[in-house]
């Protein structure tokens, strides 16, 4: 049985996590071209960056013998009471991605451990996730990891010219 090290990312991780996110970016890319775009590699390294400088932000990295093999991206979400729903505090994974080749071998599982570990230490009870529907791979991953979908959201675009 191999052995998953899940670590916090650090400033001077964004490159590792950049590599690790055009696996997941490219899939997205191949699927729907009219939402997503082709990236810079400085850009998405930068963006990383960005997210590292900023405390509620917490990105967790899989490592197999020091090498990096999935991350997850997780935001600390809050929304305020209004007449029709309650206050609320939730952490959301925004993004996670395994490698090709070390998918359906615990990588993933760890993960959510890291992530539903931070959240009960910080005394928060829900945890949320989002798939795009050609992604069936990750909506099947992620109900293996005990995550139940809550909504199914529609869109509209108007025709181009």
């Amino acid at each position: 049985m191999m052995n998953v090290t899940i670590r916090r990312a650090v400033l001077g991780d964004e490159r590792v996590l950049a590599e690790l996110n055009a696996v997941v970016h490219d899939l997205h890319l191949k699927n729907n071209p009219a939402y997503f775009k082709p990236t810079v590699g400085e850009d998405v390294v930068a963006w990383f960056r960005g997210l590292l400088e900023q405390p509620p932000v917490q990105i967790w990295i899989a490592e197999v013998d020091s090498v990096a093999v999935g991350y997850a991206c997780v935001f600390l979400r809050e929304r305020p009471e209004t007449p029709f729903c309650h206050a609320r505090r939730w952490l959301e994974i925004d993004q996670m991605g395994v490698c090709p080749d070390w998918r359906r071998r615990g990588v993933a599982r760890a993960l959510v451990r890291a992530v539903l570990q931070a959240a009960g230490d910080a005394g928060i009870r829900e945890v949320e996730l989002s798939s795009w529907v050609f992604n069936r791979d990750a909506q099947v991953a992620f109900q293996r990891l005990g995550f139940t979908p809550k909504v199914v959201r529609f869109g509209w675009a108007s025709p181009g010219d």
